[in-house]
Order: structure tokens, then C-alpha cells, then sequence
């Protein structure tokens, strides 16, 4: 005689596994990998001294794709405020003030894909947006 646990045990392996499909077929694997969408890079222009950059003695996993040693990961670039894409630090910006418009200088460390410059145009922009300014970008 089957214990009632067993029961119940055997009906959730067997809904478990209707409910998640094993991908054995090569062509199988590259399907759902290419059906699966992309996101969207996010960017974020972060204020010297933001919690994500100081607030770690060792930076190195946000700093991964500078390919820098900890202790040279400070330069023109990262002395005022930072820019994060997709958690990686990517470089630094500064803003000037004018009476129509903030002008918004990046400055680069590593090469950026077409999304991730919009990306970081997109926070630009809310940044515009949030000082109630028009914005321009130099540096991109």
C-alpha cells in the first residue's frame, strides 16, 4: 500500500516536471535562447560619494569592466560623480549650470554599445527633467 506522502510526493514531481520543460535538442537550447528578450541596459549618473561606489573597501566587482587594480581606479573620470551601466562603473560626468539649460560633460572609460549610450542619454535626460532644465550632453 502507497503512504498518502508518497502520493502527494509522486503528484508534485509529476506536475513539476509538465511544468518545466528539459531542453535536450542543441537546436532546442538555441531557440529558447534566442526567443528569451533582451532587456534594456540601465544607466545611472551617481553623485561623488554615493553609497554604491565609496561605501565598499573593495570595488572591484562594480569595477570589473574597467579591467583597473583597486587603487587605480581613481581618475579625472571618477573624482567628480560616477555613471553605472548594468552595475559596472563606465566612467564619470559633471554638470554645469546655466540659466536654460545643464550641461551635462561625460567622460568615458570604456567603450559603450549603441543601447548603453542611450541608456545614459536616457539619465541625462531624467536628470534634465528632475532640475526642471533643459540638457545638453558633451562627451558622448
Amino acid at each position: 500500500m502507497t503512504r498518502p506522502s508518497n502520493v502527494i510526493a509522486q503528484r508534485r514531481l509529476a506536475t513539476q516536471h509538465l511544468l518545466t520543460p528539459t531542453l535536450t535538442d542543441p537546436a532546442e537550447v538555441v531557440r529558447a535562447a534566442r526567443s528569451t528578450p533582451r532587456r534594456s541596459p540601465t544607466a545611472h549618473l551617481l553623485p561623488n560619494y554615493d553609497e554604491y561606489f565609496i561605501g565598499f573597501k573593495d570595488r572591484s566587482a562594480i569595477g570589473e569592466r574597467l579591467s583597473l587594480a583597486e587603487g587605480a581606479m581613481v581618475g579625472d573620470a571618477l573624482r567628480a560623480h560616477v555613471i553605472v551601466v548594468d552595475g559596472q562603473l563606465v566612467g564619470g560626468w559633471k554638470r554645469t549650470l546655466t540659466k536654460t539649460a545643464a550641461v551635462v560633460e561625460v567622460t568615458l572609460l570604456v567603450g559603450l554599445s549603441r543601447p548603453e549610450r542611450e541608456a545614459v542619454v536616457g539619465a541625462v535626460r531624467a536628470l534634465g527633467d528632475f532640475l526642471e532644465l533643459r540638457v545638453e550632453v558633451r562627451g558622448l
